[in-house]
């Protein structure tokens, strides 16, 4: 994604916690997506990559996908966050590496933002709603059916290799979801982003899961409820004839889970690439409020 960085680095070097780094003066990639400061490559634009280091020489080539929409492109990088923890989380904070995976997925920023703007035609009050639904279940393209899915390690171990070798996964299975509804934008791209920009195992104030995401265990469903956060004290679910002709802002979050993303810290999945086949999508209700209620 935007923003990441990494180095690259022999793996036959490694002894203990040290490894000898690639050198490289510059990289051989047409449209300049990546910058180099010693020997730390940048990525300058979202996309999918593949790296060749030859005699000193790194080129780096954009792939191209069937699904090229921003949220698949925003990968997460299971082997940085193992590297980062084995050499700078604080281990007085972080115990174990599923204790720092929350915030290394944070640090990565692989968090997607949608801005999607609304209209409300009503002629009774009417509570506004959100549900995230997906593909039905197939057993042929879910790690849902596998027993102790998230701590398996005999199954998808080939990661993508083309479209025709390729474990299939499923996005739903791997995300969660945080929603932010308003009347009221007037707000920067940047500002919205450093306001829902958290680590997906984070709480309200009631101890309850700000992301929401789809259950991993028991029977399989097909739509979850998103509980829209309202952005400011004036906000209401509640829409009334009298907002018309407001543009109401649902502002969705989609992250990696910090959980379910535990799949791919095992190690023999480490290294592999794994394209998340996208299978949601946003469903909009309108609930109507009787008269009776607030």
């Amino acid at each position: 994604s935007e923003g990441s960085s990494l180095m690259l680095f022999d793996s036959y070097s490694v002894e203990g916690n040290s490894c000898t780094y690639l050198t490289y003066k510059g990289i051989a990639e047409e449209n300049a997506c990546f910058s180099i400061s010693e020997n730390k490559i940048t990525c300058l634009e979202t996309g999918i990559y593949s790296f060749e280091y030859k005699a000193g020489s790194l080129t780096i080539t954009t792939q191209s996908r069937s699904d090229a929409s921003i949220i698949g492109n925003n990968s997460m990088d299971p082997t940085l966050i193992t590297v980062d923890y084995v050499g700078s989380a604080d281990k007085n904070v972080y115990k174990t590496l599923n204790d720092y995976v929350p915030t290394a997925i944070q640090n990565q920023n692989t968090m997607v933002i949608l801005d999607i703007e609304l209209q409300y035609h009503v002629e009774h009050n009417v509570r506004a709603g959100l549900k995230i639904v997906r593909e039905p279940d197939d057993s042929n393209q879910s790690i849902l059916k596998l027993k102790n899915k998230y701590a398996d390690s005999e199954h998808n171990l080939v990661g993508y290799q083309s479209e025709e070798e390729r474990n299939a996964l499923r996005a739903s299975d791997f995300y969660s979801f945080f929603a932010v509804f308003s009347k009221t934008p007037g707000a920067s791209q940047e500002q919205i982003y450093k306001a829902m920009h958290y680590p997906s195992n984070l709480e309200d104030n009631n101890n309850q899961p700000l992301f929401h995401k789809f259950p991993s265990d028991g029977e399989f469903k097909n739509s979850l409820d998103c509980n829209m956060v309202l952005k400011e004290n004036d906000d209401s679910l509640t829409i009334t004839p009298e907002d018309q002709d407001t543009i109401y802002h649902c502002y969705i979050g989609i992250e990696y889970d910090y959980e379910y993303c535990r799949y791919f810290l095992n190690e023999k999945r480490l290294g592999n690439t794994y394209l998340l086949d996208r299978d949601f999508g946003f469903y909009f209700t309108s609930t109507q409020v009787l008269e009776n209620e607030s």
